[in-house]
């Protein structure tokens, strides 16, 4: 029944089961004048994905809470806003989407759960060193992969 549930509300989501080698984890820090909230899904110590976003450090944590950017779920599932306003599961390549407000910015990643260790939410300047850091892990594209990737991406789109 749980299963059931988990797939209704969160559609898309592969594998909604009792596996404890896959789920998602998240951390929240402050950096300067932003709040930061960082997800990310993992499967046997793979980053599946990450997802991050920032509000005023003055925003409350309703605000937060009903923020539609990121829905995480259980279990792992996860649904991400995209730049056409539907949400959907994250892409099966493992990827970056990083939120500035409104603005996303995506990439394709290698990176192990193990290498959020060496974050350094102490000594971050800036908003923009979140996203330094994870680019760190990006995995570069041939120009021809990546033109067929947005066509891809354009056709889903509608």
């Amino acid at each position: 029944m749980l299963v059931a549930l988990v797939a209704a509300a969160f559609p898309g989501c592969k594998e909604a089961t009792l596996d404890l080698t896959g789920g998602s984890s998240g951390q929240s820090f402050t950096v300067r004048d932003q709040f930061v909230v960082l997800n990310n899904g993992f499967l046997r110590g793979d980053v599946t994905w990450v997802a991050v976003r920032n509000w005023p450090v003055t925003s409350t944590s309703e605000q937060r809470r009903t923020d539609t950017r990121v829905t995480v779920g259980p279990h792992g599932c996860c649904l991400i806003r995209r730049q056409g306003g539907e949400s959907s599961p994250p892409d099966p390549e493992a990827r970056v989407y990083f939120f500035d407000g409104e603005v996303l910015t995506t990439f394709p990643i290698r990176m192990k759960e193990d290498d959020f260790i060496g974050f350094p939410t102490n000594s971050l300047k800036s908003y923009a060193d979140v996203l330094d850091f994870l680019r760190r892990f990006e995995v570069k594209q041939s120009s021809s992969r990546a033109a067929e990737q947005a066509h891809e991406a354009d056709e889903r789109a509608g």
